[in-house]
């Protein structure tokens, strides 16, 4: 039996969670969309943005913040952005 690298089940698990209803992967989050995604809430979601360990985009000119599915797996897998 081949052994699952624990980066790889992350993933795996991440994946199956942005499954939206019609089976397509979701890209991007509003934040709160984002915050459960990540096991957090919308406050250190935003905290960690102002931080610079999570980017958002803001959109149009309605000024919601969004986030890439890949972003939030990066900071979920340790890879994202690291202001230090």
């Amino acid at each position: 039996m081949k052994e699952v690298s624990k980066n790889e089940e992350i993933k795996s698990v991440l994946v199956d969670v942005s499954q939206i209803d019609s089976g397509e992967v979701k890209k991007w989050y509003r934040a709160k969309e984002a915050a459960p995604y990540l096991g957090i809430s919308v406050k250190t979601l935003y905290n960690l943005r102002s931080q610079g360990k999570l980017r958002g985009v803001r959109s149009g000119g309605n000024g919601v913040i969004l986030y890439t599915r890949e972003e939030l797996d990066a900071y979920v897998l340790g890879t994202g952005n690291k202001k230090f």
